[in-house]
């Protein structure tokens, strides 16, 4: 059932071009609400919408819509992207420079050099001595390479292959919860991962069919299937499987944004490698800042 509110804010939101993910398309904006600021993130998947906020306001449309209690605040969201296209439409360089300024730095993400990062935070470096000189120079041939090619085929028991040498890469950090070898990549799964699967470790392991319906499902929004290493909202590594830009083609993602994390992230990443996994990227912008 189609609700009228949503509908005119998508109709505003198409307005504006996309940043393309594979088949996936998305859209960022900042808006402020009274005194605080809001970033707002729209994902388009086939034929639906998904949307999450900084103040944990997630839904999907039309699938599922159930939360009419949102209108009078996404009444706020038109308000204001109707108010920001108007000013990008007169002047975008003049509105991208005032939205720099004034965007609180909690909502900032951007890069830095190495030599800045070392110079504002010298203790950082430190993780330099968590990766020997033989793994550093595997590591930099992976970020200095082209991205690996596209799986034609997928399966549950395809990523849970994946995750075991994700987890044999550093077995210490699971010392603590009776990390045993010689496990399926399931079974390190189900005792590693933030358990939020959405159903993922209950698919049937061979089935290209199984694995595709439960993607296209939706059913892993919201929940946490691809985070392999347990954290917090920073602290935590996924492991994330993208459809590729041809039918039937997937993608496996490697990523870390915690400087925590940075070392085994690594280590995954060169375990992959030797194991010949295919891997289409890591996040390099944050994984070379290390070395």
């Amino acid at each position: 059932m189609k609700n009228q509110i949503v509908e005119k804010l998508l109709k505003i939101i198409n307005q504006f071009p996309p940043f393309h993910d594979g088949i996936d398309l998305y859209w960022i904006f900042y808006i402020r609400v009274k005194r605080s600021w809001k970033k707002i993130f729209i994902q388009k998947y086939l034929d639906t919408y998904y949307f999450s906020a900084t103040d944990r306001i997630s839904f999907s449309y039309p699938k599922e819509f159930s939360h009419e209690y949102l209108e009078d605040e996404l009444k706020i969201w038109i308000e204001e992207l109707l108010a920001y296209r108007a000013c990008v439409i007169k002047n975008p360089i003049k509105e991208q420079a005032r939205l720099l300024q004034i965007i609180p730095i909690n909502l900032r993400m951007g890069l830095m050099t190495r030599r800045n990062v070392r110079r504002l935070m010298p203790d950082w470096a430190e993780i330099n001595l968590g990766v020997t000189s033989a793994e550093r120079k595997i590591l930099m041939d992976i970020l200095r390479g082209r991205d690996g090619d596209h799986l034609n085929s997928f399966t549950a028991e395809k990523y849970f292959e994946y995750c075991k040498v994700a987890y044999l890469a550093n077995p210490k950090t699971f010392h603590d919860f009776y990390f045993k070898k010689g496990e399926s990549g399931r079974e390190y799964y189900k005792k590693f991962a933030d358990g939020r699967d959405a159903g993922l470790s209950s698919l049937d392991l061979t089935s290209e069919k199984a694995f595709q319906k439960w993607y296209e499902s939706g059913a892993k929004f919201g929940s946490h299937p691809w985070e392999i290493y347990r954290g917090g909202n920073s602290t935590h590594i996924n492991l994330s499987v993208f459809p590729g830009y041809k039918e039937g083609e997937w993608k496996i993602v490697l990523s870390a944004f915690s400087t925590t994390r940075m070392v085994e992230t690594c280590r995954i990443a060169i375990a992959l490698k030797k194991a010949t996994c295919l891997l289409h990227y890591l996040t390099k912008n944050h994984i070379s800042i290390v070395f």
